[in-house]
């Protein structure tokens, strides 16, 4: 890890990790809702069964994201031991952690950012069938 991160730098990378993956979580609840509202309003079978798929997979967004959060809250507890880390070994596992975590908060936000794009384009199409 660079030896300019400190604990500092580090508590505010993981607020921004919070604040992007509570965005996330708030998508997610709108896309949630957005699929309630086209079920109501698309009755065709093959209709359906895909906002069912897109159900699905906000839910396992949804899921992936609070474990995430989990991680993160976990990641800020340990950040307290890192002022007692004097090897190699440890540095790296912090930094190994920060990039972990931030590709996978990038990686939920993409991925939900993706999916609300295909929903609207799925229901604007239907809806204007």
């Amino acid at each position: 890890m660079k030896k300019e991160t400190t604990e500092s730098d580090l508590h505010s990378r993981a607020l921004v990790w919070k604040t992007i993956s509570q965005e996330t979580q708030e998508l997610l609840q709108r896309i949630e809702k957005i699929l309630h509202i086209a079920k109501l309003n698309l009755d065709a079978l093959d209709t359906e069964e895909a906002l069912e798929g897109f159900s699905n997979t906000a839910k396992h967004y949804s899921e992936r994201n609070e474990r995430l959060q989990q991680r993160i809250t976990h990641f800020e507890d340990k950040l307290s031991v890192m002022n007692e880390c004097d090897t190699s070994e440890c540095d790296l596992e912090f930094s190994d952690e920060v990039e972990a975590i931030s590709m996978e908060v990038e990686k939920g936000k993409n991925g939900s950012s993706i999916l609300a794009s295909e929903i609207s384009s799925y229901t604007d199409c239907k809806l204007s069938d």
